[in-house]
């Protein structure tokens, strides 16, 4: 079962250990009581952040698997057609003409025509949410980044990391 849906499940345990960490970070929070009030608010924005991207990402991971299976289904699709078209005008040409086996065929043929259209659009459809997806999750790894970079700037440095800096 595991094989057949492993974007769903990776999306279900990154959601699962982001949650866990939101409960660690709320609990070792109000465990202690630290005077920086504005370090604990900066980390609680970094840990909402990237929480907030692992989600995205899962999010992002999922419809791609959606959208190449899709794909590998419109595929099958494709290679169905072709043998029902090569079937056809092997009937065509048979002599006698058996015209219950022309008709068969042309009522596939139609029938998985139609089919391919239908994964056609879902496949646009698909490519159209798997990119609205990494636009969000390039935007939020953005944010994450720049949280990041903030706090590291407000932090107080020591004397060591002062003078190993200045070096640079």
């Amino acid at each position: 079962m595991f094989r057949r849906y492993p974007a769903a499940l990776t999306a279900l345990l990154v959601m699962s250990v982001t949650s866990l960490a939101a409960a660690q970070q709320a609990a070792s929070d109000s465990s202690r009581r630290d005077p920086d009030r504005a370090r604990d608010r900066d980390e609680r924005a970094i840990t909402a952040d990237t929480i907030k991207l692992h989600r995205e990402i899962a999010v992002r991971d999922s419809a791609r698997a959606t959208l190449t299976q899709d794909q590998e289904q419109t595929r099958a699709v494709e290679a169905r057609i072709d043998s029902l078209q090569a079937d056809l005008k092997k009937d065509r040409q048979a002599k006698p003409r058996d015209t219950a086996a022309i008709n068969r065929d042309l009522t596939a043929l139609k029938h998985m025509r139609q089919t391919l259209d239908r994964d056609l659009d879902r496949d646009r459809r698909e490519k159209t949410r798997v990119a609205v997806i990494e636009k969000k999750v390039r935007t939020e790894s953005g944010a994450a980044i720049e949280e990041h970079h903030d706090v590291r700037e407000d932090r107080p440095r020591s004397p060591a990391h002062r003078d190993t800096t200045a070096r640079h």
